[in-house]
Parts: C-alpha cells; sequence; structure tokens
C-alpha cells in the first residue's frame, strides 16, 4: 500500500473533524450524514423494509460485529441520532490508516 500523502492525511482530519462535529450537535440531517460518509469513501445502500441504510468501503472490509448501518429514515432529512454518528466515528477512527490511504 503507497504511505498516504499529507493532503490525504489532511482531508482525513478535516473529514473527522466534521464527523466528530456532527456527534455533537442534535439536528443532523441523514442527507449531510450521508454526504460525509461518501466524502469518507463509503458506499450506501439504500434502505430496505427496515429503513436502515447499509454502509460499505472499499478500502478494508466490515464484519458484522461493525454493524455499518445506521436509520437514514428513508433520506428524508430527518436527524441521524448521535449513537450512530458516534459508531461511525469510531469506525472512522479505527480504520484511520485505510481511510488515508484511499482519499485523494
Amino acid at each position: 500500500m503507497t504511505p498516504p500523502t499529507v493532503s490525504n492525511v489532511e482531508k482525513f482530519a478535516k473529514l473527522r473533524r466534521a464527523l466528530a462535529d456532527m456527534a455533537g450537535s442534535a439536528n443532523t440531517s441523514s442527507r449531510g450524514f450521508a454526504a460525509l460518509l461518501r466524502e469518507f469513501g463509503f458506499c450506501l445502500r439504500p434502505p430496505g423494509g427496515t429503513g436502515h441504510v447499509v454502509v460499505t468501503h472499499p478500502a478494508f472490509m466490515l464484519g458484522p460485529d461493525d454493524e455499518a448501518n445506521y436509520n437514514g429514515e428513508h433520506g428524508k432529512g430527518n436527524a441521524i441520532k448521535r449513537p450512530y454518528i458516534k459508531k461511525f466515528l469510531k469506525l472512522v477512527d479505527s480504520n484511520k490508516e485505510a481511510l488515508e490511504g484511499y482519499l485523494k
């Protein structure tokens, strides 16, 4: 794997700060959250009958313990609950090197 460049590291830090800010906010829209996840490179599969968006990433595998999903309320712009955002913040932190290498 190619070592991340400074710009990759800076981009990761900027996106991570935005995600951390969302984790402290009570009014994060599902659209804003989804847009930020896409900037990280995550792929989002629209919700099925449960309303949960399933998330994958091409740079690393997500196992069943990662629970890479969130309740997107069918993309209607409803607020995302903080526990979902905090879960993704932990996921981003635990995959920092892979994400830094992936970001361009």
